[in-house]
C-alpha cells in the first residue's frame, strides 16, 4: 500500500498552518481545502495501488495485468468504496474473494466506507471550483472540516485499506 508518512506530514502542516491562523478565514478555510484534496487525492493513488498489487500477488499474467491499468485503474477517477474500489478489486479478485477480504476485515470496512462518502462531495465540490470567499462551502453544507478532522477522516480510510489488503494477502491475493 501507498505510504502515508508524506500524507500525515503535509496534513500537519496544513493543521499547524491553521492553528496559526485563527481569525483569518481565508488562510483557514484554505488549509481546510488542501487538505481534503491531499486526503482525496492519497486515497484515489493508494486504492490504485492496492489494485494493482493485488494482481500482481495473484498471479495474473503481464497481458491481464496492463488491461487491469489500462481498463480500470487508469478509467477510476474517484475513491468511492462501492463506485470505484469495489469495482476495480472486482475486476482482480472477483465478488467472491472480495466479500471474503470484507469479511475478514470486519467493520472497519463500513466505517471506512462512511468517511469515503463523507468526503466524496467535498473532493467533487473542491476539485471542481475555485477557492470564494463569499461562497466557501458546497450546497447544503454551513462548514467544512478543519485538517484535524480530515486528518482523521484519512486514518480511518487508511485502516480501512489496510484491513482489506492484508485480509487479501491473507487469503492468497
Amino acid at each position: 500500500m501507498l505510504a502515508d508518512s508524506e500524507l500525515l506530514a503535509n496534513l500537519a502542516y496544513h493543521e499547524q498552518t491553521y492553528n496559526a491562523s485563527i481569525g483569518d478565514l481565508r488562510i483557514m478555510l484554505l488549509c481546510s481545502k488542501a487538505s481534503i484534496l491531499e486526503v482525496c487525492g492519497w486515497l484515489e493513488q493508494a486504492m490504485d495501488l492496492i489494485v494493482s498489487e493485488a494482481a500482481k500477488r495473484c498471479a495474473l499474467s503481464h497481458a491481464r495485468i496492463k488491461l487491469i491499468d489500462k481498463h480500470y485503474i487508469g478509467k477510476t477517477n474517484g475513491f468511492s468504496y462501492q463506485g470505484h474500489f469495489e469495482k476495480m478489486m472486482i475486476s482482480v479478485v472477483g465478488y467472491r474473494m472480495l466479500e471474503a477480504a470484507e469479511k475478514r476485515a470486519g467493520a472497519v470496512i463500513q466505517v471506512m466506507d462512511g468517511a469515503l462518502t463523507y468526503l466524496t462531495p467535498l473532493r467533487n465540490y473542491y476539485a471542481h471550483t475555485h477557492f470564494n470567499i463569499g461562497s466557501p462551502f458546497p450546497k447544503n453544507m454551513t462548514g467544512i472540516p478543519g485538517p484535524t478532522a480530515t486528518r482523521a477522516y484519512a486514518q480511518t480510510a487508511i485502516a480501512g485499506l489496510t484491513a482489506l489488503e492484508q485480509a487479501l494477502i491473507g487469503l492468497g491475493c
